[in-house]
């Protein structure tokens, strides 16, 4: 994160005439790793604690502003602070940096430092939602509407954050022969998820990651479902597809760098 302008709910700083500033050192804290909370337990006599998991802490992230004019009078401050001082996470990111996305909310009281002159600067200190960053989502629409046999795609993996991805997937049916859709992903040691028991024009839309199957039919698809969810390995992956359907994958990956 170098550049002064960045993006906060979809509005690009330069528009509010406000920018990031740095220290007098000329350095600023970049989210990097976040901290972790182990959870484990020491039962009585035992020489080790029993390990449960792992569970990360949602980081802050300290950040100041100021503006390039004089024009930090009561009207100025008033309309930042509507616009960053707001009820939810909103996405920010840095101008030369839109491929690492976070979500903040303001979280400390502000005093704004100031020369009398409508100079000055102030800091805010922002929760982050997720303790790490986020990619921008990413939409591959896949055409298998005349696949005879198998077709193989392949998806990269960008989370480095956990062992695994699961993406977003729909599935536009556009005929109901072959009666199962099927990926199986030649990275994850041959993996195989397979959807059955839907009709010709019925779209299938599955939350790998919530364990979700919705169609917009209505149709209870679970009884057709092989129960693997669609999974995708750290960095490269191949997944062979058969059925004749238009495939949707959508993804945004969790990132520490």
């Amino acid at each position: 994160m170098i550049s002064t302008n960045f993006v906060f709910d979809g509005v690009n700083s330069e528009v509010k005439g406000l920018y990031l500033v740095r220290n007098s050192n000329g350095m600023f804290p970049l989210p990097y790793v976040s901290g972790r909370d182990i959870k484990e337990d020491y039962p009585s006599k035992a020489r080790a604690p029993y390990f449960f998991n792992i569970q990360h802490q949602q980081p802050t992230i300290t950040l100041a502003f100021s503006t390039l004019t004089n024009d930090m009078n009561s009207n100025k401050l008033s309309e930042l602070a509507s616009w960053l001082f707001q009820d939810e996470y909103k996405e920010f990111y840095s101008e030369d940096n839109p491929d690492k996305i976070y979500y903040l909310m303001a979280s400390n009281e502000i005093n704004f430092m100031t020369n009398g002159n409508n100079e000055g600067y102030f800091e805010v200190q922002f929760k982050s939602k997720f303790p790490y960053a986020l990619t921008q989502e990413e939409e591959i629409v896949i055409d298998l509407s005349t696949n005879t046999s198998s077709t193989t795609v392949k998806l990269y993996n960008k989370d480095n954050v956990h062992k695994y991805y699961y993406p977003e997937i729909e599935i536009s049916v556009v005929s109901a022969a072959p009666s199962v859709i099927t990926f199986t992903n030649t990275s994850d040691t041959n993996r195989l998820t397979s959807f059955g028991g839907y009709v010709a024009g019925e779209i299938i839309y599955a939350n790998n990651d919530r364990k979700q199957i919705i169609s917009n039919l209505g149709t209870y698809l679970y009884d057709d479902f092989n129960k693997n969810w669609l999974r995708l390995v750290q960095g490269d992956n191949k997944i062979s597809i058969t059925g004749k359907c238009v495939v949707t994958f959508r993804m945004q990956f969790p990132v520490f760098t």
